[in-house]
């Protein structure tokens, strides 16, 4: 203070003396030490200051009793300087901020030595270091709203400074390690405890409880995003080699020399379905820690992926048919392990809308009202999950016609269906023997499907088998020398439509055999005798198959043998009329036959 006056007082002579000020200078020269050096203890106490306030806290209230009189001397010099324009050395010396920076800079270096370990030396370094930083947090903040406000001034308000100051500290170390980029489970992790934050484990808890919302968000928004998408894209390609590398582990399992594996239901499947559902669930109880609209991300991740995996799945299953193809004695389940893939395939579909009606139940809940309204098409048709069960059923479906062909490439190697309607049909009868010996034998395997896929398989399959009877007729490979045998032949298909009609319901009760009744019908025209009675006959077959087809119908007239072609042509033509392509015509046994070639 002498310095300072004396120099005050220099300052204000007319004429300065630069021989006076050089000897002021040098006989008040220790003055500036003694002050960096006062200023460095202080600066050391105000630093341990959650340590010194526990042991000695009258060496914290000697230091800010310092600290404020520097302040006041500050304040008293700003106000002669208004006068005098006169400033003494190292003033303003704003020690009152010097003191916040020196908590401020404290508290990072306290977050920052809460980590003991970095990524090399352990995986949880991550899980270790925030565990260990929550810990250090409640403890110094209670130590800060217990026992600093008696230490320091009211007007420095330290426990909201000291919380900001923690806030600020915090935010900018968890921002540093986002910019570092986390790997994995360590994104997981840091979103999860920055959900924490705000909750009874940290800021809420109950020596606590500090309203988070006064200090401003722990990480931006666009912080958030960033980590979360960093987060949705590893676990995409998380996803995409698992998903693979469980099919091509999946893909060894088809060539065994062994049956698939059996649900309790006694139904084939293989692995695949459930590890794949396995990993997703883990991934949605992770994203469900996080937060809501994460798990909302991650299940139409998870839709999109599928529909991808969809793509590849269908692929291997076609290279496993064309592989079998060449040797149809490979692999030995063949069949088999077509039938749990179809499977498969509805379990993929089961499990996706399982997984969305336990993690978004209310959107669930509302879309299927939608369509239990009849309004289909609707809502639930653009639903992404409800595409994806429908794409699986789709690839399910491909098996089933997989499987089909398998069934018929046997019919074929017997030449039951090459012989239909041909002079070695009619003079022996084992073709439908044939057909009906080997669907019973398949069906033993059939009973592994489920019930949905068991259902359109045999749909599918009794439509093959009309369609190969109505297109053999129709080629008209046998000629009838007399009327006799024509009518031995209708008889014939009349017995065996009734013996295949009699084995598909025996399969399934519940199966819509009307289509073998198109046999019977066809027999009728055959049995005919009285050809003036023909047109009448023909226009009732027209109106019950009325997808009949103008050059299938000469087809069938002309198999009687007694009609030449042009009363043939003109008697299809009086019954169906001109062809009008602006009409569409029904679809059924006739369409398909069409269709098929």
């Amino acid at each position: 203070m002498s310095r300072d006056d004396l120099l005050l007082a220099m300052h204000k002579q007319p004429k300065q003396s630069p021989t006076d000020k050089n000897t002021l200078s040098h006989y008040f020269s220790e003055v500036e030490d003694l002050t960096k050096d006062l200023g460095k203890q202080l600066w050391v106490i105000i630093q341990r200051t959650l340590m010194s306030v526990r042991r000695e806290p009258n060496l914290i209230c000697t230091a800010l009793r310092i600290i404020e009189r520097e302040e006041r001397m500050d304040l008293a010099w700003s106000r002669k300087y208004d006068q005098t324009e006169f400033m003494p050395p190292g003033r303003p010396k704003q020690w009152r901020n010097k003191c916040f920076e020196v908590l401020q800079t404290s508290i990072a270096a306290r977050i920052e030595g809460s980590q003991l370990e970095t990524r090399d030396q352990n995986k949880m370094w991550l899980v270790r270091h925030l565990e260990i930083t929550r810990q250090i947090m409640i403890d110094d903040l209670r130590v800060v709203k217990t026992l600093l406000p008696p230490v320091f001034p009211p007007e420095y308000d330290v426990v909201k400074r000291y919380t900001k100051m923690y806030h600020k500290a915090l935010a900018a170390h968890l921002e540093e390690m986002i910019h570092h980029e986390l790997e994995g489970n360590e994104i997981v992790s840091l979103l999860q405890w920055v959900g924490t934050y705000d909750s009874p484990e940290l800021m809420r808890h109950p020596e606590l409880n500090i309203d988070v919302k006064e200090l401003g968000p722990l990480l931006e928004n666009n912080l958030i995003a960033y980590l979360r998408n960093q987060y949705l894209r590893n676990m995409k390609q998380n996803i995409t080699e698992w998903s693979r590398n469980t099919l091509r582990s999946d893909l060894k399992d088809w060539m065994k020399g062994e049956a698939p594996d059996q649900d309790g239901d006694g139904f084939f499947n293989t692995q695949l379905p459930v590890i794949i559902f396995q990993m997703m669930e883990q991934n949605l109880q992770v994203a469900n820690i996080i937060g809501q609209d994460l798990v909302k991300k991650v299940l139409e991740l998870f839709a999109e992926e599928l529909k991808r995996f969809a793509q590849e799945y269908r692929v291997e299953l076609q290279a496993f048919d064309e592989r079998h193809q060449v040797d149809r004695h490979i692999p030995q389940y063949f069949v088999h392990y077509m039938i749990a893939n179809a499977n498969n395939c509805l379990a993929f579909g089961e499990y996706m809308k399982e997984l969305r009606k336990r993690y978004v139940k209310n959107e669930y809940e509302e879309e299927a009202e939608v369509d239990e309204d009849g309004e289909e098409g609707g809502q639930i048709r653009r639903d992404p999950f409800q595409q994806l069960t429908d794409r699986f059923l789709v690839l399910a479906k491909y098996c089933c016609e997989v499987i089909l062909e398998e069934v018929f490439r046997d019919l074929q190697e017997n030449k039951c269906l090459n012989e239909l309607f041909t002079r070695a049909w009619m003079s022996h009868s084992n073709g439908v023997e044939t057909i009906i010996a080997t669907w019973d034998d398949y069906h033993k395997d059939f009973l592994h499907l489920k019930p949905t896929m068991f259902e359109i398989l045999l749909s599918r399959g009794q439509d093959r088998i009309v369609v190969e009877y109505v297109k053999a007729l129709l080629s008209r490979k046998l000629s009838f020398k007399n009327y006799e045998e024509r009518k031995l032949s209708a008889e014939k298909i009349c017995a065996e439509a009734e013996q295949m009609k009699l084995q598909f319901q025996e399969m399934s009760p519940k199966l819509d055999v009307s289509k073998f009744d198109v046999l019977p019908a066809m027999a009728e025209g055959l049995k005919l005798k009285d050809s003036s009675m023909l047109s009448l006959e023909i226009m009732g077959f027209a109106q019950k198959y009325p997808d009949i087809r103008m050059e299938q119908l000469v087809n069938f007239i002309l198999c009687r043998g007694d009609i030449s072609r042009s009363d043939a042509k003109q008697l299809a033509l009086d019954t169906l009329g001109e062809d009008d392509p602006n009409i569409s015509k029904p679809k059924g046994i006739f369409t398909e036959i069409a269709l098929s070639g």
